[in-house]
């Protein structure tokens, strides 16, 4: 309501690819789309449009399950992991815009993934000790890239040590945030076969409005 709308009308085979020329064509901003929260044998045969879309879009793709919770008082509180790629780094950049423009807070979030081995192995590849300088490390670097990369931004660092994907959705509840940040490789068909992505197995199953940027 109150706000100015067109409608387009087009055609494809392949509704990703027609949604990502459209964007271009229209110099969109920016892609708002729903995602049904699919996981398992679900999505391995039905797929995702959107998924393929944050893949592809020349723009950031702002993804919404049905069930989000929508602030009525905006966007106050930010969530960005950041695992100090290039991606993230541009990521980081969009939300500080977001954050500027509605007054929010940003946390900058790293994960620590342990390295993992056969129980047999009888190793510990990273004792409490060196996890423990791992953390204080991560710390520095995050503050560092706060101070870098988000002038003039009441931003927060956290840094916590597990599995990204799940860490960042253990994370991201409506009572901590109102929006996840995250930067995408924009992974080809192939690559994404091969090597998965954690932006989308975050997309999967975050509970809030995710924003996807590609660098």
């Amino acid at each position: 309501r109150e706000v100015e709308v067109h409608t387009h009308l087009v055609r494809g085979l392949n509704a990703a690819e027609v949604i990502s020329e459209t964007c271009g064509e229209l110099d969109c901003d920016l892609i708002v789309m729903g995602t049904h929260g699919r996981r398992g044998l679900g999505h391995l045969f039905l797929g995702s449009v959107t998924e393929s879309v944050v893949r592809t879009a020349p723009a950031p793709v702002l993804t919404v399950r049905p069930d989000a919770p929508l602030p009525s008082d905006g966007v106050s509180r930010i969530l960005v992991p950041h695992d100090f790629s290039v991606q993230s780094a541009e990521a980081v950049r969009h939300a500080g815009a977001w954050a500027l423009a509605f007054g929010a807070e940003v946390t900058l979030y790293h994960v620590v993934e342990p390295v993992v081995y056969p129980e047999f192995y009888a190793v510990d590849l990273l004792p409490d000790e060196m996890r423990g300088r791992i953390k204080e490390r991560s710390l520095e670097a995050l503050q560092k890239a706060a101070d870098d990369l988000l002038p003039g931004v009441n931003a927060h660092v956290e840094v916590v040590v597990g599995r990204a994907s799940e860490k960042i959705v253990d994370a991201a509840v409506p009572d901590r945030f109102d929006l996840v940040v995250m930067g995408t490789k924009g992974l080809s068909a192939v690559e994404h076969l091969l090597m998965g992505s954690v932006a989308e197995n975050v997309l999967r199953r975050c509970q809030l409005p995710l924003l996807a940027v590609r660098s």
